[in-house]
């Protein structure tokens, strides 16, 4: 019998199966029709049997001649099997998950539908292997140049099997830990947002050679750049913890919580009071961002969000270029698509979701996300080609040390960098000089942030200590609380760092178990929430969530998966060996260095007995680098059964991306460069001390003419961010003061001026004028961290109101 009637003969049987599977299917609630079957059975039990008899003349029509395709036709019928194998049974998934959270019908649909849906998976999946069982001695010639692909998956798959028995024995990651801060996976892509990158992706693959003119031009990168600012300048801001719905008595979005502490320091620079001086800032390069923002775009939320995005919309565009190095365009243009996505994505979900960022919000993440995927295409660059230049391994440093200026754990990314290189590059003493070069970089980047807090502090201080040391010992104490630790009688900056580090480290000594044991867990959970960044649902609400989440199902992740969700942990696992295995064929220990800076990362926050939610996100997008790149290597090994892209498809795989290192040592150095190098990495460091001395101090208001009462201040300032909360509102999810919800009516700001602190103003009535960053005088009770106001003074622009309880 010819292989083309078994393969029909086998679908009529399997349609006579699925006739014979709905017909055993429980009875229908309406009895009245024919035989006691609905309608809709009695359609479904006719599909199945014309299915039987179109595969019944099918296979006997290749008994008698056999069938010939053109390659047009193989390669639409090879696509359309391959789609349908796997388009059936996500519908009867998709049902099945509806059917358990928005009724009952969608489980009857999915019984209903479940006999076709196999039949077309089964049928679809033979159909593929047929076609491509006719093209095999094509299909093996094209995949013999990948063997070793094959060889590298075997080890991923050895390495990933070992440590996943190793994590389900020990529970590490899995189980909670109460010492800490222990978060959730951060936001998601979706699944519509995978299926478009790779469609996109196995576009330009399948394609290849017809892109070559394409390949010449250097636009892409800006065609990407500019589609990101379209695609989120777009959207509406969408208010939600962290930049909260509009109040009285101005009805603007204001930042809040760890945004509002970076716009507090903006705010005092541009009242000419720096950065909130002496005070040492944390995240000092994007405070220094945030207050350029809104020295050109004013006071606005959404001007200034504007402008960011056009800063930030570099990030997709960088990942492409990242990518393409990796892995050539296709890679490039599905992490494009992702990343540009995935800021849909936090934007949807800013309402109810939990400790997220993105790029509208005043948040440190997405910068430091950019700066870090900009420094890993730069060392990539420096590594695999020997004709780099001195200058440019020491604008990698300075890249480096300006992202240290944002998140202070970039710097520990030279212990991924510096030891990948030695197996890159050929040329020890290049390496060797690179190295230092790179160093030297970071370092004449912090240069004058470390001399600006010496003239504030009197010693080293690198970032805030309270948000820096102060948690660390905290922690290493076993103490979750977020209470501050207060500064001895006379302390400085400097000095209440120093004892902070010499608290941690006496309990290190005293509790080692302890302490590493938790920041080892810490770890795994970063490296799950990084695992689960490709989606893995709870529920779904409705049909409408697939494109959009209606809850945050990211967050219902305990450590314990449903017996559904496990295939899906383990597909996952698979796409990131494959992943992995692809890129170290491409691109040999290069490859890995993504992975090698995620991992250095993640295990620096864990120190700090962090973990999850958008802590990951600064590095997270290395994670499903891989994912992509195993699913995009998955989809171009079915492809090869594809006639006319087997070629480009084949090319693709085998292709790689080791650069030249070959060439040993690189050419004399230019010192006139490197020292205009070293000015510009010096100058870009410095434009954040400069910026605390370039906005002119605003004289106070002084027209109160009434005198403070014994016990009571008078404050001069600027008012920011002015909130109004009735009897019995507050913002939702805080115990904030002055924010959290309260039977007492009040305005609530902060003040920035002589002394630079939180007003509590007890009031029946939302102000009618009380415009943000307007000059008032108060006069008040001076209490624990805050002045509660007995009376105010506002003026703004030539208008004044006087306020009394």
């Amino acid at each position: 019998m010819k292989p083309g009637s078994i393969l029909f003969t086998l679908w009529a049987l399997q349609a006579i199966a699925a006739f014979a599977w709905l017909a055993l299917l429980p009875g229908d609630a309406d009895h009245g029709l024919l035989l006691g079957f609905s309608g809709a059975r009695l359609v479904l039990m006719g599909i199945a049997l014309a299915l039987a008899g179109f595969s019944a003349a099918l296979a006997r029509s290749a008994r008698q001649g056999g069938f010939t395709f053109r390659p047009a036709q193989h390669d639409t019928l090879f696509l359309f099997s391959v789609g349908a194998a796997f388009l059936a049974p996500a519908t009867i998934i998709v049902l099945r998950a509806l059917g358990q959270t928005s009724g009952f019908v969608y489980t009857a649909y999915a019984d209903r539908l479940a006999p076709l849906a196999v039949w077309f998976a089964l049928s679809a999946l033979e159909l593929a292997l047929w076609l491509a069982w006719s093209e095999r001695s094509e299909i093996i010639s094209a995949l013999r140049p990948v063997r070793h692909f094959f060889l590298l998956t075997s080890y991923a798959a050895l390495a990933l099997t070992a440590i996943t028995i190793f994590v389900l024995l020990t529970r590490l990651g899995l189980t909670a830990n109460n010492d800490g801060s222990r978060g959730a996976p951060a936001t998601p892509l979706l699944e519509w947002q995978i299926l478009l990158a790779l469609i996109l992706s196995l576009v330009f693959l399948t394609l290849g050679a017809r892109w070559q003119q394409l390949e010449r031009e250097r636009w892409i990168t800006l065609l990407v750049y500019l589609f990101t600012c379209l695609l989120w300048l777009s959207q509406p801001i969408r208010p939600g913890f962290f930049a909260t719905p509009p109040r009285t008595p101005n009805f603007e979005i204001y930042p809040f919580s760890d945004a509002l502490i970076y716009a507090q320091y903006a705010q005092s620079a541009l009242a000419g009071n720096g950065f909130l001086w002496p005070e040492v800032p944390t995240r000092p390069l994007y405070v220094t961002f945030l207050t350029w923002l809104h020295a050109l775009a004013g006071q606005d939320y959404t001007h200034v969000i504007i402008l960011q995005t056009l800063v930030l919309a570099a990030f997709p565009a960088l990942l492409y270029l990242l990518g393409r190095e990796l892995a050539g365009r296709p890679l490039g243009i599905g992490l494009a698509v992702l990343a540009a996505f995935r800021d849909l994505t936090a934007n949807v979900a800013a309402p109810f979701a939990l400790n997220y960022t993105y790029s509208k919000l005043f948040f440190s993440e997405i910068p430091a996300a950019l700066l870090i995927s900009l420094f890993t295409l730069m060392a990539l660059r420096w590594m695999r080609d020997a004709h780099k230049p001195a200058w440019y391994a020491l604008l990698a440093g300075g890249v480096l040390g300006l992202c240290a200026l944002i998140r202070l754990q970039s710097a520990v990314i030279l212990v991924a960098v510096i030891p990948i290189s030695f197996f890159v590059i050929r040329g020890h003493k290049r390496w060797a000089v690179g190295s230092m070069l790179i160093i030297l970089g970071m370092l004449l980047a912090l240069a004058p942030w470390l001399a600006r807090n010496y003239r504030a502090t009197g010693g080293l201080v690198l970032d805030n200590p309270t948000s820096q040391a102060m948690v660390l010992a905290r922690r290493w104490s076993g103490n979750n609380g977020n209470e501050l630790m207060a500064y001895l009688p006379g302390e400085g900056q400097a000095q209440y760092s120093s004892r902070m580090l010499n608290i941690a480290l006496e309990n290190l000594r005293q509790h080692p178990g302890r302490i590493l044991g938790s920041a080892a867990d810490h770890f795994a959970n970063n490296e799950i929430g990084n695992l689960l960044v490709f989606p893995l649902r709870d529920q779904l609400d409705s049909p409408a969530e697939l494109l959009w989440p209606e809850h945050a199902f990211w967050q219902a992740w305990s450590g314990r998966p449903n017996p559904g969700q496990t295939p899906v942990i383990v597909l996952y696992l698979i796409l990131f060996g494959l992943g992995l295995a692809a890129a170290w064929h491409k691109n040999g220990p290069a490859g890995l260095l993504p992975l090698a800076i995620s991992l250095v990362y993640n295990a620096w926050t864990a120190l700090f007995l962090s973990s999850g939610d958008r802590f990951l996100v600064p590095v997270d997008w290395a994670v499903y680098l891989y994912h992509f790149l195993g699913l995009l290597t998955l989809a171009g090994l079915i492809l090869t059964g594809l006639q006319g892209a087997r070629e480009n498809v084949s090319a693709w795989l085998s292709a790689r991306y080791q650069g030249g290192t070959e060439d040993g040592e690189s050419g004399p150095v230019s010192w006139q460069r490197l020292a205009l190098a070293a000015a510009l990495v010096l100058f870009l460091g410095a434009c954040i001390p400069l910026t605390e001395s370039l906005f002119p101090k605003i004289p106070p208001l002084k027209t109160l003419d009434t005198a403070p009462a014994p016990g009571e201040v008078i404050l001069y300032g600027r008012a920011i961010y002015p909130r109004y909360y009735a009897a019995g509102e507050g913002e939702p999810g805080t115990a904030k003061l002055g924010y959290a919800k309260s039977d007492q009516a009040r305005l609530v700001f902060f003040l920035l001026g002589g002394q630079n602190t939180l007003v509590i103003f007890p009031l029946e009535s939302a102000p009618a004028f009380f415009p943000n960053t307007s000059d008032v005088a108060v006069i008040g009770v001076q209490a624990d961290g805050f002045v509660r106001a007995r009376e105010i003074v506002v003026r703004k622009d030539g208008k004044s109101a006087e306020y009394v309880p």
